[in-house]
């Protein structure tokens, strides 16, 4: 885009050594316990370099069309899961257009970029956007990429993860429900409160807790205390009212 600077264009000797790289990590994750890794080709990011010719200017064989920017991405994926465990899975996290009109990476392109990964071994795909152009214009607003997931979704049969402005557990749950994506993630929710999930969790079971009460009388849930999120509660503090009863955790 015109003011913005080209990316350094890697020599096919420099993709090699990259290559390894990654492929050092993938080792290094297996070594060390992980039980899945997220490739990430979004938010302008490397990957997500080469595939939106906003980024990639090359003229050679991994520049220019479709095909030739999905090569090294796809190339790099199909390495790195070859070296990870068979029985461990492995996913990318993409971005589904630039937001920006006509930059040549858009939904249609990141369907068929899914298709290929779906082919090649991966076990979900994760669905953001933007990042690669100071002249992105996002349509900001709850759920706002959620589109994008359903869309993916709709050509591939591995599961697809939804993410952006998703901060309700009401909001994440009519997406699964309406079937707009398979799972949903959470970031900045988990910054604003680590006990986010612990909390969705009791607001699921308000109306066992005051079946419970009113059939016991009693002070205190001590089978809702079982339960992880609960616990949860009990260690970082947490007042609620559930009808006629107030509880402190």
């Amino acid at each position: 885009m015109e003011g913005e600077t080209i990316p350094h264009e890697l020599s096919v000797a420099q993709l090699k050594s990259l290559t390894e790289a990654f492929l050092s990590t993938v080792a290094r994750a297996d070594r060390l316990g992980f039980d899945a890794i997220e490739l990430h080709a979004a938010h302008g990011y490397l990957l997500h370099e080469f595939l939106s010719p906003i980024a990639n200017q090359r003229q050679d064989a991994y520049g220019g069309s479709l095909e030739n920017r999905m090569r090294f991405p796809l190339q790099l994926f199909t390495a790195m899961r070859a070296a990870w465990p068979a029985h461990k899975p492995m996913g990318l996290r993409l971005s589904a257009t630039d937001w920006v009109e006509g930059s040549g990476w858009d939904i249609a392109d990141a369907c068929e970029f899914a298709r290929r990964l779906e082919y090649l071994g991966a076990d979900w795909i994760d669905v953001s956007s933007g990042g690669v152009s100071r002249a992105q214009q996002i349509k900001l607003g709850p759920g706002y990429q959620v589109p994008f997931a359903q869309a993916i979704k709709a050509v591939v049969k591995i599961p697809v993860i939804a993410v952006g402005l998703i901060t309700e557990a009401k909001q994440a749950e009519s997406i699964l429900e309406n079937n707009q994506a398979d799972m949903v993630a959470l970031g900045r929710g988990f910054l604003w409160d680590k006990r986010i999930l612990a909390m969705r969790a009791c607001t699921q079971y308000r109306h066992n807790l005051i079946a419970w009460f009113e059939q016991t009388n009693a002070m205190h849930n001590r089978q809702c205390f079982k339960m992880p999120a609960c616990q949860g509660l009990l260690r970082n503090g947490f007042k609620a009212s559930f009808g006629h009863a107030r509880v402190v955790f």
